[in-house]
């Protein structure tokens, strides 16, 4: 988690952290955070929340170290992730990316994610942000409806 931060602070050009490492609502039943493992060091991680309205949640802190990429660890955490949120009962993942993580958007496109109506909390008018939804169940592109 601490590789994600450092990351984050450096391709945006900042110094300061001020959300949680693993975020609030991440835990069973309703969230979920996980951890992925190589030779027993950790190489990914992300989670899903609660979003607002019943049926939608966020993913959090999606994350793979620069070891894990290219090998489809963040298209099996992804995966795994939408999987948890189904059977949780959601029916709409939406997330918040950034512009300087190109490798993210086109994981997330890849994967069915459409540009959101709208964007929300803090980022909500902010220009390096792009935000992101899927209805679960689907593989197919395009925006839901919320």
């Amino acid at each position: 988690m601490h590789a994600l931060i450092r990351d984050l602070l450096q391709r945006y050009d900042d110094d300061t952290w001020e959300g949680d490492v693993v975020p609030a609502g991440c835990t069973p039943p309703e969230g979920a955070f996980v951890i992925a493992r190589s030779a027993g060091r950790a190489i990914a991680c992300g989670g899903f929340t609660p979003f607002g309205e019943p049926g939608i949640a966020e993913l959090k802190r999606m994350y793979v170290d620069p070891v894990g990429r290219g090998r489809g660890v963040a298209r099996a955490l992804l995966g795994h992730l939408e999987s948890r949120a189904l059977a949780a009962g959601y029916r709409l993942l939406c997330l918040a990316a950034g512009t300087k993580q190109p490798e993210a958007l086109r994981l997330y496109e890849r994967a069915g994610y459409a540009v959101a109506e709208r964007g929300w909390g803090t980022w909500a008018d902010d220009p390096l942000s792009v935000f992101l939804e899927k209805p679960l169940g689907t593989h197919a592109p395009g925006a839901a409806t919320r």
